[in-house]
Order: C-alpha cells, then sequence, then structure tokens
C-alpha cells in the first residue's frame, strides 16, 4: 500500500481568510490549522529567498509529528547560477532543511523555462545532490522530457517531478526513484483553475499506478482556495482505495 502525503504549494495566502481559514484566526496561526487539514505542505517562498534559521525552526514547533515540509530549492541554483557550480549553494540549503529533521519531506528544485535540455549540466547538477534526502527536479521545457534524462535522473536517485500544467508540457508519470512527485499547477490557467472530481478520478487511476512507495501530491492553484478544495477531494479519493485494500 502506499503511503500518500498531499497538500498545498504554500499555506500563507491572505485570499484564503474567511474563505478557508477562520476570519477571526489569527496569521501566526495559520500554520498550525493548516496542519489539521493536511500532513504536508510544499514551502515556496524558499525559492524565492533564504527563509531565517528560526523561522524554519518555528514551522517545525509548530505542527504535528508526522508533518512533513517540501522546500522549494533556491531560485540562485535554479535561476540565476542555472545548476553551474552547484555544491557550495546546495550545501547551504540542506543546512537549512535539516532543521526540519524527520519532518522533512522532500527538496524540489525547479528549472527555468528558458532551459533547455543539457544532459551534462544536469549530470554535474545530480553529482552535488545528496541521496540523504529526497531531491525532486521540475522541468519546464519540453525538451526534457525524455528517457534520456530520466535515466540521469535514476542513476542519481533524483525523482522526476510530474506536473499538470498549461501548454504543451507533458504529463508524463514517470518514476525515477521509490517516491513519487506530482504539482498540479492548472490546465488552462497557470495557479487558477479547479480541477473537476472526473479529472482528480483520472488522476487517482495514474498515482494508484506508480511504482512508488511514497508518493507526494501539492496542488499550486491556489487562487479562490481551490488547491485546498481540490487536494481534500484527491485525499477522500484516495483513502476509497484503501478502504477497498
Amino acid at each position: 500500500m502506499k503511503n500518500y502525503h498531499i497538500g498545498c504549494s504554500g499555506f500563507y495566502y491572505n485570499d484564503w481568510a474567511g474563505k478557508f481559514y477562520p476570519e477571526d484566526l489569527n496569521k501566526k496561526k495559520w500554520l498550525e490549522y493548516y496542519a489539521e487539514k493536511f500532513d504536508t505542505v510544499e514551502i515556496n517562498n524558499s525559492f524565492y529567498r533564504m527563509p531565517k534559521e528560526t523561522t524554519v525552526q518555528g514551522w517545525y514547533d509548530r505542527t504535528p509529528k508526522d508533518f512533513l515540509f517540501t522546500l522549494k530549492g533556491s531560485r540562485y541554483v535554479t535561476h540565476v547560477k542555472r545548476l553551474k557550480d552547484p555544491k557550495e549553494s546546495v550545501a547551504y540549503f540542506y543546512h537549512l532543511a535539516d532543521i526540519l529533521k524527520e519532518k522533512l519531506g522532500s527538496i524540489l528544485w525547479q528549472l527555468p523555462p528558458s532551459l533547455k535540455m543539457d544532459k551534462e549540466r544536469l549530470t554535474g547538477f545530480c553529482k552535488a545532490l545528496s541521496t540523504d534526502y529526497k531531491n525532486v527536479i521540475e522541468f519546464r521545457h519540453t525538451s526534457w522530457f525524455n528517457e534520456e534524462v530520466y535515466d540521469i535522473l535514476r542513476k542519481y536517485k533524483v525523482a522526476y517531478c510530474i506536473i499538470s500544467a498549461p501548454g504543451d508540457l507533458p504529463e508524463d508519470t514517470v518514476t525515477t526513484t521509490d517516491f513519487a512527485y506530482i504539482r498540479f499547477h492548472g490546465k488552462t490557467d497557470w495557479y487558477d483553475y479547479n480541477y473537476s472530481e472526473e479529472q482528480l478520478s483520472h488522476w487517482k487511476g495514474q498515482i494508484e499506478k506508480l511504482e512508488a512507495k511514497e508518493v507526494f501530491v501539492y496542488f499550486n492553484n491556489d487562487y479562490n482556495i481551490r488547491a485546498v478544495e481540490n487536494g481534500l477531494l484527491l485525499k477522500e479519493l484516495l483513502a476509497q482505495e484503501e478502504q477497498h485494500a
């Protein structure tokens, strides 16, 4: 039986107040409230700026013992240096991630859409990643979606990020490690899309077929709390599988 972790890409959205979070709930308590509904969250702001160590420690202290965080790797590594000479920057990011101890789920490295397939650069980056962590790479250019790339990820035990996104990015349901990772961005519009029950039922079938012991799923369609609604529905659909197992 697979171990599912389903959540949202972030929890701190002002427009969720009064829709998901109670209107009178202090923002300092939003994470605790979120953790009552989901067992994981993908932290996006670590992509834009390195969080303070005290902030990361606070996330750890305020969540249940079985809660998991995925940290999105710094854009300095992926977008500024574009995977070149990553060793020092990756090591510093791991230092921050270590504060989460057993609550660290995965580390997501999202590549820019302008970065086309470069197997040598990808190999060098994968070599700099430690297998002590669940590293994931999300590709945003169509040139990366092929078996040669997937084989590089398998060799270095780095997970391929399965995506649902607008445009022509493939929805390849591929696993390159013993865990799988999926991000839902929307189908017709980035971040502003509501997945139907029919669509999520289709994805339920795809997820059940994955050759993985553990599956991380994050909804990044945060507008109008669609990420919350879609995440809770997929949790319910997958729970039905467990009941019938």
